[in-house]
């Protein structure tokens, strides 16, 4: 599970800043400043406090590309909002991916149509309160979050996997979860 570790915020800043100052780029890879030279010509870099939102057809699916630079568990938190928003606004989301860096979203409907005459606002899209009005609900009905907590459960010693002489199963292990897990709720 180490991989799942967020980037500190000090990685963050100085990938930001990395990106934002092209005097940073002699001491990269040549692929790699060949590679932020192409973006910034064809395109944009994100700046250090601002993110960078690219939407573009591929294959009859339409996807919409964006930079936060906050890692891997972050993004797939905001992916499964943003799917959430999307669908709410009828762009018929299909789904997401995410990695330290990035996260791209893609769907039936061409989001950067809804964007560019103002149908949908990445102001509104990326709002501060997407936490409070969407996490909370996504989180009430997320199976994810059942399986996480199993996980968290287990390794916390909520539940006791073996007994002298007797093994849980999977499915008994998911059941005592389950319960704890509703009743932690208020269900």
């Amino acid at each position: 599970m180490g991989g799942k570790f967020p980037l500190s915020t000090y990685l963050a800043d100085g990938v930001r800043a990395m990106l934002a100052e092209s005097d940073y780029w002699r001491a990269l890879p040549d692929q790699v400043r060949e590679w932020l030279e192409i973006q910034r010509d064809k395109s944009l870099l994100p700046g250090r406090d601002s993110l960078l939102v690219e939407t573009f057809p591929r294959r009859a699916k339409h996807y919409m590309i964006c930079y936060p630079f906050e890692g891997r568990l972050a993004h797939q938190t905001l992916g499964m909002l943003l799917t959430r928003r999307l669908e709410r606004a009828r762009l018929k989301p299909l789904g997401f991916v995410a990695n330290d860096y990035a996260l791209a979203v893609w769907g039936l409907a061409d989001m950067g149509a809804a964007i560019t005459p103002g149908d949908l606002s990445l102001e509104a899209l990326f709002d501060e309160d997407m936490p409070g009005d969407d996490l909370d609900a996504w989180l009430a009905g997320s199976a994810l979050m059942k399986r996480t907590f199993r996980n968290c459960a287990v390794i916390g010693g909520l539940i006791e996997r073996r007994h002298p002489g007797q093994e849980k199963s999977g499915r008994q292990i998911t059941v005592s979860s389950d319960l704890i897990y509703n009743v932690l709720r208020g269900q």
